[in-house]
């Protein structure tokens, strides 16, 4: 099951989410991407109902965490 998911904040090395499922914050390593792009992860929630795989939306709403100027 794949569920989309918007990162609520991006930094140099990782982008996280918040989870529906459990309610805490979740994060995975941006592969180096800091600009607006799809990630796609596998789910780290173990809560009853919690999907398999996440597509995370990082967007213009994404809060950016990161010196800009390296």
């Amino acid at each position: 099951m794949l569920e989309v998911v918007h990162a609520k904040e991006i930094d140099e090395t990782r982008i996280y989410y918040s989870c529906q499922y459990c309610g805490k914050t979740h994060m995975h390593g941006n592969m180096e991407v800091l600009d607006n792009y799809e990630h796609h992860r596998g789910c780290h929630c173990k809560s009853e109902g919690a999907p398999t795989d996440v597509k995370i939306i990082v967007d213009d709403n994404t809060l950016r965490n990161y010196n800009e100027n390296k």
